[in-house]
């Protein structure tokens, strides 16, 4: 058993994710081409048995000081993960929204309240799938703007 603590940012993250069984028996989940999105704070390996990182977001600071090519991939980079994390953190806000999970009154037992937000998790990244444009489409993905931005804007309402 371990215990990690600490003020967010900290090592509480990587610890507990370093417990896991995708960090310590990654063939069991990962195929060889696979990454993780990871917050800013797990400046750490993907698994055991590599030293690759996951898929971190580039602040400020760094596409300042990457060179033009790295800049780019950054970016690049920055757009994925925020294209694959924004339906991710709608979920847990549908999730926290529609009380399914939480603590300020019976929500029914702890295994069922797993089950409903794997059933909410499941059906989101579905959905996503069946539109394969959620939240946004492969222009935005690319850099480009989409017809409603480009007309949000024109017209004063974005």
């Amino acid at each position: 058993m371990m215990l990690v603590a600490g003020m967010q940012g900290s090592e509480n993250d990587p610890g507990a994710y370093q417990m896991t069984p995708i960090f310590r028996d990654p063939d069991s989940y990962l195929l060889p081409h696979h990454t993780i999105l990871f917050d800013g704070v797990f400046q750490c390996k993907l698994h055991c048995k590599t030293d690759r990182t996951g898929m971190l977001p580039a602040n400020a600071n760094e596409l300042r000081r990457a060179n033009p090519a790295m800049r780019g991939m950054l970016k690049a980079m920055n757009r994925t993960q925020r294209y694959l994390r924004c339906p991710i953190e709608q979920t847990f806000g549908y999730i926290k929204g529609f009380d399914i999970v939480g603590e300020s009154y019976f929500r029914g037992g702890v295994d069922q309240q797993g089950e409903n937000m794997l059933i909410c998790t499941q059906l989101s990244a579905r959905l996503m799938r069946i539109r394969n444009t959620y939240p946004r489409g492969e222009k935005w993905l690319h850099g480009e703007q989409e017809e409603w931005e480009k007309r949000g804007l024109r017209e004063g309402w974005l």
